[in-house]
């Protein structure tokens, strides 16, 4: 039986000296959520270790087609190399559920549909050349995107963050 500080009881957990009441408290709040993470924020994270191995094989393809990974051709691969570090860099902050991969995910989607509405205003043609999976793949990654974003923007994810 350890008796540690003043008014300790006799077979407690030993606390260090000056460990008052709320230390436990304090303890539990700094301490990172055992729940579970939500099913929609599995969701998110799986988009995004699926979009880097999108690119990784994008990468691959490129090395396969004949485009050699030398100082020439170099800046073909520095895209698809910055999309799968971000990538993962988002999934890894929503997985620990901290609010700044909330909000770089959210910018980071809002980009990707700019882009797609820029593309489909600036060039119109570029939509004509598509095929019909190519114009389905389009409005499925508008969809997508807009989705995970309404998602992460939602009050009740905030607080799950906030809470955890």
């Amino acid at each position: 039986m350890v008796s540690v500080g003043p008014g300790s009881v006799s077979g407690a957990e030993p606390q260090p000296l000056g460990a008052g009441a709320g230390a436990g408290e304090e303890e539990a709040k700094d301490a990172p959520s055992r729940e579970p993470l939500p099913f929609g924020l599995k969701v998110v994270i799986f988009f995004f270790v699926a979009d880097a191995f999108e690119k990784i094989a994008q990468g691959l393809h490129l090395l396969q087609g004949g485009v050699p990974l030398d100082r020439a051709h170099l800046e073909r691969y520095y895209p698809i190399l910055l999309v799968v570090l971000f990538d993962v860099l988002l999934a890894t902050q929503l997985a620990l559920r901290t609010q700044a991969g909330r909000f770089w995910s959210i910018i980071y989607l809002s980009a990707n549909v700019a882009l797609a509405l820029y593309f489909f205003t600036a060039e119109p043609l570029r939509w004509l050349e598509l095929s019909l999976r190519g114009r389905a793949m389009e409005i499925a990654t508008l969809g997508v995107d807009l989705g995970l974003i309404l998602y992460l923007a939602a009050p009740a994810v905030l607080a799950r963050l906030r809470s955890s």
